[in-house]
């Protein structure tokens, strides 16, 4: 929720959603929506089978900040999932395998580490495949080689539905 204060703080007129795997975290966002007055509320929530019921609005803007690296190749039901709640701006803050170039060695040992740990992998190439397909506009994709040798999670990809 640490990202979900700093974003309420930023804009506290928002009403805010954090969604993770586990009920700790919605239990943590509860209580700093109690304490601190923001506009925040917790949903447990399985990125592999996502509820189709979950609250998300038409139009709503999404920031995930290193949620998806846990998907692995599984991610569709997951962007299927985003895709049918329509949402006007999508920031996706990740590691992204099709940045790196194994053929240098920080990239190599990174990509190696990530694929070990099952990481996040294929997913900006689908959003690239959507986009040649009139689904979403890519606004921005970025390499950022910020981290460590073994994580490198600060890349970013920013779309939105193709009007």
């Amino acid at each position: 929720g640490i990202n979900l204060v700093e974003v309420a703080s930023l804009y506290p007129e928002k009403e805010l959603h954090g969604l993770d795997w586990v009920d700790v975290p919605k239990k943590i966002i509860e209580l700093l929506a109690e304490k601190k007055g923001y506009r925040i509320h917790g949903h447990v929530f399985d990125m592999f089978f996502p509820d189709e019921s979950f609250p998300l609005q038409e139009g709503a803007e999404i920031l995930a900040i290193n949620s998806l690296e846990q998907l692995g190749t599984r991610f569709e039901p997951f962007l299927q999932f985003t895709l049918s709640k329509k949402p006007s701006l999508f920031v996706h803050i990740d590691s992204f395998d099709e940045f790196y170039n194994t053929h240098t060695i920080p990239d190599y040992i990174t990509m190696t580490h990530n694929r070990k740990r099952n990481y996040l992998s294929g997913c900006l190439t689908r959003l690239r495949k959507l986009q040649q397909e009139g689904v979403i506009d890519i606004v921005k994709e970025q390499h950022v080689p910020y981290g460590g040798l073994y994580l490198d999670f600060y890349s970013f990809v920013v779309w939105k539905m193709h009007t």
